[in-house]
C-alpha cells in the first residue's frame, strides 16, 4: 500500500509539473503576441561591443561610449577606429588588425549581421539560413555586388518573403 500512496505522490508532482510548463508557454505565446518584435528589446542600444583576440584567449568587451572605444584603443594601440561588432586581432610586434565578430556571437550580443560583409559562415547563424543558402547569398553579393535593401535578398535562389522577415532583425547592410 505504502508504494502505491509514492506513486500517486509522483503522478501528481510530475502533473503539476506538466501544468507548470503549460502555463509558461501559455504567457510567452500570449506575450509574443503582445509585443511581436520582443527581440528588439534585448538589443544592444547604445553598446559597443568589441572583441579582443590576443591569439591565446579572446574577451568582448563593453562600450558604452566614445571615451570608453578610445580607451579601449589606447590599451591595445589599436590605429583604426572600431565599431561596434569588430573582432580586434593582436599580433606579436605588428599592429592590431580588425575583422568583424563572428555570426553566432553577433546573434548572441544582438549586433546585426552585415549582409554585405558577411561571410557565408556567419550568414548560417541567421534563423533558417543554412548552409546552402548562406554561400548562394554570398555568390550572389559576389556576382551582382552589394545589397542596397534588405529586400534584394529576395533575388536569391531559396530566399523568400517569410524567410526574409524572420531575419530582417538581425540583418544590416554593412
Amino acid at each position: 500500500m505504502a508504494n502505491g500512496s509514492v506513486s500517486r505522490k509522483s503522478n501528481k508532482s510530475i502533473l503539476y509539473l506538466a501544468l507548470l510548463c503549460l502555463l509558461i508557454f501559455l504567457i510567452q505565446s500570449y506575450y509574443q503576441h503582445i509585443y511581436p518584435n520582443q527581440r528588439e528589446i534585448t538589443k544592444t542600444e547604445g553598446g559597443i561591443y568589441v572583441e579582443i583576440d590576443d591569439g591565446r584567449s579572446s574577451v568582448v568587451k563593453a562600450a558604452a561610449g566614445s571615451e570608453d572605444i578610445d580607451e579601449i584603443r589606447y590599451i591595445y594601440n589599436i590605429g583604426n577606429e572600431l565599431k561596434n561588432g569588430d573582432k580586434v586581432i593582436l599580433e606579436d610586434g605588428e599592429n592590431a588588425r580588425t575583422v568583424r565578430i563572428s555570426g553566432i556571437k553577433s546573434i548572441s550580443l544582438g549586433i546585426p549581421i552585415g549582409i554585405n560583409s558577411a561571410a557565408a559562415e556567419d550568414l548560417e547563424a541567421l534563423p533558417g539560413i543554412g548552409e546552402k543558402l548562406a554561400l548562394r547569398i554570398a555568390a550572389y553579393r559576389n556576382e551582382h555586388g552589394r545589397f542596397r535593401d534588405p529586400g534584394d535578398l529576395l533575388e536569391v535562389n531559396g530566399m523568400g518573403g517569410k524567410k526574409l522577415e524572420k531575419i530582417k532583425p538581425y540583418i544590416s547592410l554593412d
